[in-house]
């Protein structure tokens, strides 16, 4: 029986190289997103195991520029998780006649990625979704873009932009690739019953989920938004069932536990993040704002953020001060305690069982304690700390 990978990331490479189209991307018990061969159509060709990203890894060299940077523009600083970076890059090649590509929320709240050509859509890409998002057809209409003369941006996680990559066999100048700081990705099946809880709790249905809402400053604040009366609930990202699990490492697909790509040598042309420890690392540039963290891996992204410098106040870094903070530029992940059993139940149970008790948040004093105190506060009692250490 042929088979693409043992360690299937779910990118859609292999479906899309195919000549045959016997691949087609189906979700397992968990919900992550595997290729499944029709062997009846199958020719063995060997396209699909000669394109996945998992069988031969797609990485630069040492980063050769890094900085921690936050954008001159405080109203689009505010809009972004951190510092404002890809909103910053995605503005200027559409200004310039190009497309974006990433991930966006559809109607029924599932996380797919998207192409926006217009400044006024790019709030749809922006922000952070702790889910793993369905590349689509994407890689096919990027290549069809850049064969056209289209400047493209693609921006996802690194094994995203790996399978892009492989799937386009060569480099086009007219692509830029950018790749998060990724910390694992949860399944769409376990983020849409989540979804479906919180809307019954609330009463009615959350219409937008922003993991990284900065309304009392940079860091770990989650806020769901409803209709029809378009409330707004803010929580500490902690203290929430699902923010919490992710963040232990309870949630991911298996294969990021194994990650090629948390270490120093990246896939994309960027690599983009929160700049963690900013405080200790560069403490004059902190800032309650948000700071991100960028890598500019190849020649290829140096020569692009030539372009837009000017629209960031900025400080040159190492990759020695950003890891520090920022594990999974070192090591993937490493599985949670409870990885292997919160999905067991997942269709079994409804979304107040399965969160009432498969996934619920440990009732930690400190957690409580902090989930009561303003953004903006513990930011400020952080930096207050690094500077007293300092003296």
């Amino acid at each position: 029986m042929v088979e693409v990978t043992t360690f299937c990331t779910g990118c859609r490479a292999c479906e899309k190289i195919c000549p045959k189209h016997c691949i087609s991307m189906k979700p397992d018990s968990e919900g992550f997103l595997y290729a499944e061969i029709d062997q009846s159509l199958c020719v063995d060709c060997g396209a699909c195991r000669k394109t996945c990203p998992q069988n031969l890894k797609v990485v630069n060299d040492s980063p050769l520029k890094i900085y921690a940077l936050r954008s001159n523009d405080d109203k689009l600083l505010k809009k972004s998780a951190s510092g404002g970076v890809f909103a910053v890059a995605a503005m200027f090649v559409i200004q310039n006649g190009g497309v974006v590509f990433g991930a966006a929320y559809d109607k029924n709240m599932c996380v797919k990625h998207i192409k926006v050509d217009r400044e006024t859509d790019l709030w749809k890409l922006q922000n952070s979704k702790y889910v793993q998002s369905d590349t689509g057809d994407t890689y096919v209409e990027v290549k069809q873009l850049l064969e056209n003369g289209i400047t493209v941006l693609y921006s996802g996680t690194p094994c995203q932009i790996a399978g892009l990559k492989r799937f386009l066999k060569r480099d086009y100048d007219n692509l830029f690739s950018m790749d998060i700081v990724c910390h694992g990705v949860p399944s769409p099946k376990i983020f849409a019953k989540y979804i479906e809880w919180q809307s019954k709790r609330l009463g009615e249905s959350v219409v937008y989920c922003n993991f990284r809402d900065k309304a009392d400053g940079w860091g770990l604040s989650l806020v769901l938004v409803t209709s029809p009366k378009g409330r707004r609930l803010s929580i500490m990202g902690p203290s929430d069932p699902y923010y919490y699990h992710f963040l232990a490492g309870n949630l991911h697909r298996s294969c990021c536990y194994e990650c090629h790509y948390a270490s120093e040598y990246r896939p994309a042309d960027m690599t983009v993040g929160d700049y963690w420890g900013i405080e200790k690392e560069h403490k004059h540039f902190f800032s309650y704002k948000g700071v991100s963290l960028l890598m500019l891996n190849n020649k290829h992204a140096v020569d692009f953020f030539y372009k837009i410098e000017g629209r960031f106040h900025k400080v040159e870094s190492t990759y020695e001060k950003a890891s520090r903070k920022n594990g999974n530029l070192r090591a993937p992940s490493k599985s949670g305690p409870q990885r292997n059993q919160l999905y067991v139940h997942i269709d079994e149970l409804s979304p107040e069982e399965y969160f009432g008790r498969e996934l619920h948040c440990p009732k930690v004093l400190k957690n409580r304690i902090k989930a009561l105190i303003p953004e903006k506060i513990r930011l400020f009692v952080k930096i207050l700390k690094t500077y007293v250490y300092s003296c």
